[in-house]
């Protein structure tokens, strides 16, 4: 098991967007390759491209490099599980089982308090690294990874936002009136809500419920327009609304 803190000048809603987007994710590790994603209608994996109906669990082939081969271990990862301040993904080789965890906190800057702990089959000796593997992934791909998205100037882009109470509903319709390029964010009987509006229309949804993601139509139909919820308003330049979306 590995641990460490970061400290970044990235918001809060940029390190939601890594590590929420699993397969985003996954490649920031470095050793992690996404195989296929398990289909709900089909019940079984698929190819990502066949997948209708993402469940959060993937098979992946964790890559190693020893004695000059590269070696592929097949897994498998779940997630994101969204908790209060947790971001994590649970890993499993056949019984053995890992984690990875990330608890992010703001004040002036963002701080990440983040934690490895791979199944006991992924923790091979690299042949051309000082760290063990856990340590290995985190310093010399994650957080290389996190210190080049810094470097992007969209994410400093100034984002307006502002907080408002009401039913999930009237607010919606508040902010089409409103116009411009906004995104609203709240959290709805434990579903964290997001939904994105272009000039009076939405554009996309997505709803974080349980471990699960649900996107476009069908996170719409789990949002109770009539519960009553406390909600940031953000109001995005062009640049962040597409990034945001991606």
């Amino acid at each position: 098991m590995f641990n460490t803190t970061y400290e970044t000048s990235l918001s809060l809603r940029v390190i939601d967007d890594i590590f929420i987007d699993e397969i985003r994710m996954a490649s920031t590790l470095g050793h992690f390759i996404v195989l296929s994603a398990y289909d709900r209608k089909a019940d079984k994996y698929v190819p990502l491209a066949e997948a209708k109906e993402r469940s959060g669990k993937y098979m992946i082939g964790f890559v190693a490099p020893t004695n000059s081969k590269l070696v592929t271990i097949r897994g498998y990862m779940e997630g994101p599980l969204i908790e209060k301040n947790v971001l994590s993904y649970t890993f499993k080789v056949g019984k053995e089982k890992g984690y990875l965890r990330v608890c992010p906190t703001t004040d002036e800057r963002t701080t990440l308090n983040i934690t490895l702990s791979l199944p006991t089959r992924l923790e091979v000796k690299l042949d051309d690294s000082k760290r063990d593997v856990d340590s290995h992934i985190v310093m010399d791909h994650l957080i290389p990874y996190l210190k080049e998205v810094e470097n992007k100037e969209f994410h400093h882009a100034p984002i307006m936002s502002y907080k408002v109470k009401g039913k999930m509903g009237d607010l919606i319709q508040r902010v089409k009136l409103i116009g411009g390029k906004k995104a609203i964010k709240a959290t709805v009987d434990g579903k964290i809500v997001k939904v994105f509006l272009n000039e009076g229309k939405i554009d996309y949804c997505v709803v974080y419920e349980d471990g699960q993601i649900y996107l476009g139509g069908e996170a719409f139909t789990r949002i109770d327009e009539e519960a009553f919820v406390e909600a940031i308003i953000y109001s995005i330049p062009i640049e962040e609304m597409v990034m945001t979306m991606v």
